[in-house]
């Protein structure tokens, strides 16, 4: 994949940024339509961060050790604890605005914009998932083979 040998921090960064950029431009196709009031600098930024959340844990899919409490850090706990963590970052940043497209789209009356952290972290797992699954991680993606 990619023309990269496996396994590949670079591969995992492309990955991972990849399923963001695809999943922000989903957020930029689909906010306006539940929320007109959505400006250009909302859905760029949208979509810059669900890009860089994918940079971000495709980064660290490098990291699968926990050295503080000296345990593995498993890539499905990693990918999803990273999502909900950003998430929440764009929850205290932004509430109301948050709210604001929540009642809009408003299927099963989850208004709260604390869902938010539940959606980062199923991207979170999805993305690790993926990048774990086709590229590797832990040291193995960083250290350099003899070609």
């Amino acid at each position: 994949m990619f023309g990269l040998k496996k396994p590949s921090l670079t591969l995992r960064i492309t990955i991972t940024k990849s399923i963001g950029a695809l999943v922000g431009l989903t957020g930029v196709i689909v906010i306006p339509l539940y929320y007109p009031a959505a400006n250009w600098q909302f859905l760029l930024g949208i979509l810059f961060w669900y890009t860089m959340l994918g940079a971000f844990i495709g980064l660290a899919g490098a990291f699968n050790w926990h050295k503080i409490v000296n345990m593995p850090l498993a890539w499905w706990f990693r990918g999803p604890v990273y999502g909900a963590f950003w998430n929440l970052l764009l929850v205290l940043l932004m509430p109301e605005k948050l709210s604001e497209i929540i009642k809009m789209v408003d299927f099963v009356n989850l208004v709260s914009p604390w869902w938010f952290l539940v959606e980062g972290a199923i991207i979170g797992f999805i993305m690790d998932w993926a990048a774990t699954r086709f590229a590797g991680e832990g040291r193995q993606c960083v250290e350099q083979r003899p070609v």
